[in-house]
Order: structure tokens, then C-alpha cells, then sequence
């Protein structure tokens, strides 16, 4: 297994104290890898509260600020019959920074190029029709090739545009699926009735 401090030495030398010196990195979260319908992708473990999370999302983290963050990802999970138990959970960026992902684009999109190779690496222990559930535009907006770039949420969510996105065409070389929850603008969490046809499509993916 690579050496976290080498990683994060590495990440240093090209973004000095943007990146924390911080080890271990949060473990991916599974429970049986025999079991595992998806891979569920964030951007990153940083965050104002912890630098000591055990797994990715704070899951099992016993700490209560993060339990609304949780919920909402697990309501969504659910709403296409998936649960904590059978997905595969691990951030894009595995190391943390010293500002959270949307204040710190700058430094995080370089640094994701350190990371790419690791995580399909990583994710070579499931097969190719696992799909990875983006859970940021973030994510996909860098993963995603140009002809794709172009596609706005909305058009997934209302199947303009078929999933998943094909292996061919993203830096994973895996099938992805948008996998949204934002309630800023515009309320991507599956429980909206809206969203209805975009999730029969996810759950026929999966069977």
C-alpha cells in the first residue's frame, strides 16, 4: 500500500499548506465487497469539524454535526433501494485540505490529477459494470470528457440525456451516474416527485 506521507508530500510540494498534514486518510467505507451494487463518490474529506474521520463521509464518526450530512445521503440512497451496507464509499481527493471543496477549486482540480490514477486503481477490484454515482457536479465536471462538459443536472434528471455516462468517455473509464442531492438551487434529492423517471432509470441500471 502507498505511503500516505509520500502522498501528501507530493500534494505539498505543489500546493504547500493548502494541503494538511494530516494521516491517516479516511478508509474507504464497505461492509462485504461481494455485496457492493455501487461505488459512491465524493470530492474530498475536508471539513471545519474533524481531521480525524475514520471513513469517507464521516460515516461511523460518532460525531453529531455530521449526522444531517449523512441522512441526506442516505435518504438517497435509499430512494434507489441502496444503503450504506451495499455500496462502496470513497472520496475523489483522499488527503485533506485546508479549506473545503467548493472554496477551494483552485487547489483541489490540480490536485485530483494526483489522485485519478490511484482511485481507478483502487476500483480495479470491482467490475467494469459497477457504476460510480457522482455525488458533486464537481466531480463531474472534471471527469467528465468535452463532449459531455456541455450537459447541465436538469437534463439528467429529467432524461434528456441517457445514463450512465459511458467508460469511454471519463478520465475513470467507469460507467457514472450523476447522483445529486444539492437543496440550494435546485433540489436534486431523489424524494423529489420530479425526479421520478431519473430514479426508475438508476434502480434498472442496478437490476
Amino acid at each position: 500500500m502507498e505511503n500516505e506521507k509520500e502522498i501528501i508530500d507530493e500534494l505539498q510540494t505543489l500546493f504547500g499548506n493548502e494541503v494538511l498534514d494530516v494521516t491517516p486518510f479516511p478508509k474507504p467505507y464497505y461492509k462485504d465487497i461481494s455485496n457492493v451494487n455501487a461505488i459512491y463518490l465524493g470530492c474530498d474529506p475536508s471539513n471545519q469539524h474533524s481531521h480525524n474521520l475514520p471513513y469517507a463521509f464521516a460515516l461511523e464518526s460518532n460525531m453529531k454535526i455530521f449526522n444531517n450530512f449523512l441522512n441526506t445521503h442516505s435518504s438517497n440512497l435509499f430512494q434507489v433501494d441502496l444503503n450504506w451496507k451495499s455500496v462502496y464509499v470513497q472520496n475523489l481527493c483522499q488527503n485533506y485540505f485546508r479549506k473545503e471543496t467548493f472554496k477551494n477549486l483552485p487547489i483541489w482540480k490540480p490536485a485530483t490529477k494526483l489522485w485519478i490514477p490511484r482511485l481507478k486503481k483502487e476500483l480495479q477490484i470491482f467490475n467494469i459494470d459497477i457504476p460510480v454515482f457522482l455525488t458533486s457536479s464537481y466531480i463531474y465536471d472534471l471527469l467528465v470528457s468535452s463532449k459531455w462538459k456541455k450537459y447541465k443536472p436538469k437534463q439528467f434528471y429529467t432524461c434528456e440525456i441517457e445514463i450512465p455516462i459511458p467508460e469511454t468517455e471519463n478520465l475513470l473509464e467507469r460507467p457514472l451516474i450523476p447522483f445529486f442531492r444539492n437543496r440550494r438551487k435546485v433540489d436534486y434529492h431523489l424524494s423529489n416527485p420530479m425526479w421520478q423517471n431519473y430514479k426508475n432509470r438508476i434502480r434498472e441500471i442496478l437490476n
